[in-house]
Order: C-alpha cells, then structure tokens, then sequence
C-alpha cells in the first residue's frame, strides 16, 4: 500500500539524519513543493539552531495548511526548549529518536499502532500522551515478557509499572547475574552499566545524552534502537511492539 505523501525541507543529508530520511524514503511518497500535491506533513531537518526560522515555518506551512509540520532536529538543537527557542505549531523529533516516532506522527499502524492518531497543529505535549496513550489502556494484556536491564531497583520498577501500562509482563535482569527467566520477547537496556553479556532478544537502549558514536556502539552490540531520557512512554511502547513483531515473524518464516 503506498505510503503517505510527505515533503521534507531543510537539511536533509546531514549524518545525524540518516535513519529517519532512509525511514521516509522507504514508508512515504515524498514530493516536492512544486509538485502541487497536498502532503500529509512537511518535516522540517534542521542540524542546527536557526537554519530555519519561524517566519519560514509560517511560510511552508502557508503553502498546504492541512499538512502536520514535524522537525527532526540534530544534536545541536537540544538546548532550544530551554532557552524558550523553539517553533510552535511543530512538534520536534530529535534526530535519535525521529525513526521510532515518525510511523506513529504521520498517523501510521506498523510501528506507530500504539496511538496511531491524526492530530491537530494547535496540539501539546500532554495531548499527544494522552491521544497516545488512550487506546493502549484499553488494550488487554498483549503476554510478551520484557527483561529490564539495570543495577537499580527503584529504575526496574519504574519500568516495570510504565511496560506494564501497555501490557507487557516484565522480569528484572541484574548486570553481571545470569538470567533468572527465559524466554523474554525483548530486553530494555538501561545504561552501558546494564548491558547484558549475551543480547538474546530485540533491544532498546536507553541513555541521558545519545550521541552519534553511542548509536554506532550499540548497533554494533546488536542493539537497534536507542532511546533519549526522559523518554516519551508511546514511543517505547511502539518500538518494542514492532521489535517483538518483527522477530516473531522472522522465527515464523
């Protein structure tokens, strides 16, 4: 089924960019402004603060006012809510995160089905969580098994009860002990403290600061996604759902 019409502005082929731009080649039509089609977003790539100003955000989005305006932004960008910067009307995806959020923003299943909706520009933080989250709270329990990865009992729990919010089951797993449960659908990795000596199940990795060198790192451990603390929850959900479907149909085939 053909994806959605998208256009995407700004700069694009910058490295941090890789995974969300080859994501969008993949799952959406892109078009171009002159093409006179009426996109279902515009995503804005910005690698730096003020490559794109919000004069020029008014401006794109003048051009298909229907469009939902998203922004993957780099590295660089991450001081921008603090210092009040930021654009409104769009809603930011930082660059290590873009790939996992973008099925769910463009109002995809696959990946995005934890709350796939389609929402309004004028929307807030809080009311993507909860048009997000609503569905997932009604879902019954779905009877994958999470091992959470981490040192800390007070981060397990933490997790345990957010994992627990989308159905999941959840064991906790100590660096350095061998595990105490198989079988686990996917692992949930806490920190470079927490990395288990054999990844035996999908994983997601979560750090305070990911940079480039840190998502090399942990693909190179077998680790393909990488999540920024704090984290939005209907992110992860999505991700570990799709990462549990994806190796369920591999042991399928």
């Amino acid at each position: 089924m053909p994806g959605p019409l998208v256009e995407i502005v700004g700069d694009v082929q910058h490295r941090e960019f890789a995974a969300p731009r080859d994501w969008l080649r993949e799952h959406t039509r892109i078009v171009d402004s002159s093409s006179g089609s009426s996109p279902r977003a515009i995503v804005l790539f910005q690698s730096r603060p003020g490559i794109i100003s919000q004069g020029d955000v008014e401006a794109i989005h003048r051009r298909a006012p229907l469009a939902r305006l998203l922004a993957v932004v780099g590295s660089l960008c991450e001081g921008e809510p603090r210092s009040g910067r930021v654009w409104k009307g769009v809603t930011r995806l930082y660059w290590h995160q873009a790939a996992a959020r973008l099925p769910r923003e463009l109002g995809l299943g696959n990946r995005g089905a934890a709350g796939s909706t389609w929402r309004p520009r004028t929307e807030n933080d809080g009311d993507g969580l909860l048009a997000a989250l609503s569905p997932t709270l009604r879902r019954p329990t779905r009877g994958g098994l999470a091992a959470i990865c981490t040192p800390r009992r007070g981060e397990f729990q933490a997790l345990a009860d957010a994992l627990w919010i989308g159905g999941w089951r959840t064991c906790w797993q100590i660096p350095g002990h061998p595990p105490q449960f198989q079988g686990a659908s996917v692992l949930v990795i806490a920190g470079w403290e927490s990395v288990p000596a054999e990844i035996s199940a999908p994983a997601a990795m979560l750090l305070d600061f990911p940079r480039r060198d840190d998502l090399i790192r942990a693909n190179s451990l077998g680790i393909k996604e990488v999540f920024a603390q704090p984290l939005a929850l209907p992110d992860l959900l999505a991700t570990l759902e799709a990462m549990a479907g994806r190796s369920a149909a591999i042991q399928a085939a």
